[in-house]
């Protein structure tokens, strides 16, 4: 069986991806906390006027549930990547395109993913 070398802008890419989805992995685990002492402050702030934040606390389970969702979906990616996979191209690339809007280092990373999986060496490490 034959063996066929990873481009380097891939190589870059899928560790890129799998960085990130470790760091969007850590995020989920983090932030519930955060905002758990958020809303604690936040309603003894509020019991001085009388309301209570009743959403602040779920806000943040939701967000911690999203980034862990979305680290792993930018894991697969990465490791897929890695392996030549045609749909984790088109997945990179859409993500790639999402991430164009956050400037400086989004902007980049987009253009990155952009240039090596839409290039020519891209093209053809995902055809073959």
């Amino acid at each position: 069986m034959e063996t066929r070398s990873i481009p380097k802008g891939v190589t870059v890419l899928k560790i890129y991806f799998i960085i990130v989805g470790i760091l969007s992995i850590l995020m989920g685990f983090i932030l519930p906390p955060i905002m758990m002492v958020a809303m604690r402050a936040a309603m003894e702030a509020a019991a001085e006027f009388g309301t209570t934040p009743v959403a602040f606390g779920g806000v943040g389970f939701v967000w911690g549930f999203f980034f862990v969702c979305w680290g792993i979906f930018e894991i697969i990616i990465g490791l897929q990547l890695g392996q030549g996979r045609g749909w984790a191209r088109i997945a990179a690339i859409v993500v790639g395109i999402l991430s164009l809007p956050n400037i400086p280092i989004g902007t980049v990373l987009g253009i990155l993913c952009l240039v090596h999986l839409l290039g020519d060496e891209g093209k053809a490490y995902f055809m073959t």
